[in-house]
């Protein structure tokens, strides 16, 4: 477990954007997200993760991990609140879209966040009911150029509890 130090120090390099030492195994898609490289919708992506992750930070989050690779998919954010494991999907749109981001996660997106979260909990040997995990999704506004405006958090948005999976 973190002390407050190593909370205090990520933290800080997490909200002034300085690069830390890798959580978790590398992303194999990590590549997409670096300027002057991938599609500009998988920048735009990045960027508003990484606002996301600021903003999170801001209000009392602790974040484990960005961009965490499990193998059976991706979790956006890892992070810990209020004593609990939140998984965070991060969802951007641009400003004037009549549609909010939180309301492109459907079904099978939800069963893909549940499925990452519980293979999260398997690889650390995390037990549901010790962590009681969360499953939110952070909207990130995103204005014409693609750069991050606004922000909003909503907490337990994804409410079913992963079924137990048996790995061979």
């Amino acid at each position: 477990m973190p002390t407050f130090i190593d909370k205090v120090v990520r933290g800080f390099r997490d909200f002034f954007g300085l690069e830390t030492e890798d959580w978790e195994e590398p992303n194999p898609l990590a590549w997409l997200g670096q300027k002057g490289k991938g599609h500009e919708r998988h920048q735009k992506g990045w960027r508003a993760e990484r606002y996301a992750a600021r903003k999170l930070t801001l209000q009392g989050y602790y974040i484990i991990g960005r961009n965490v690779y499990v193998g059976v998919g991706e979790i956006d954010i890892v992070a810990e609140h209020d004593r609990r494991l939140v998984f965070i999907e991060v969802r951007s749109r641009t400003l004037g879209t009549p549609v909010r981001a939180a309301s492109t996660v459907d079904q099978a997106k939800t069963r893909q966040i549940l499925r990452c979260a519980a293979a999260y909990m398997h690889k650390n040997k995390l037990k549901s009911s010790k962590v009681n995990p969360r499953y939110d999704i952070a909207e990130v506004d995103l204005d014409e150029d693609g750069q991050p405006c606004g922000f909003a958090v909503l907490q337990a948005a994804v409410t079913d509890t992963p079924r137990p999976r048996r790995y061979r």
